[in-house]
């Protein structure tokens, strides 16, 4: 499995419910509809998807399925207080992570090649 794969995939199984995941807009045309239609809400320059738990592990399922690590260019996730605590970039080949995520050292640990801590 793809190491960005498996990260992504990590993330979002400590990620906390309310939660939102935001996906750059210029992701758009490279994810399948089965994922656009269901989850996609439009805000600014980003379609965010509120992580909850009817839809946590289907959306585990659509990674793996349709390799969306590869489709999203940039991505984020911001808590329900609306504090950023991840930021991903260019395929998550390069990613941030706030001190306070769940499961930050675990993380940085498995992780270390692509995820740095925010400052």
């Amino acid at each position: 499995m793809d190491e960005e794969k498996q990260f992504l995939l990590d993330i979002l199984k400590v990620t906390p419910i309310n939660s939102i995941w935001a996906i750059s807009q210029d992701s758009l045309e490279n994810l399948p509809n089965e994922f656009k239609e269901r989850f996609f809400e439009i805000r600014g320059n980003n379609l965010c998807i509120e992580i909850l738990d009817e839809n946590k592990y289907y959306l585990q399922d659509l990674i793996n399925k349709f390799d969306i690590h590869d489709k999203v260019i940039h991505q984020y996730i911001y808590f329900d207080n609306g504090q950023l605590m991840f930021k991903g970039y260019d395929h998550l080949t390069s990613c941030f992570i706030h001190k306070e995520f769940p499961e930050v050292n675990n993380l940085i640990e498995k992780y270390s090649d692509i995820l740095n801590l925010m400052e």
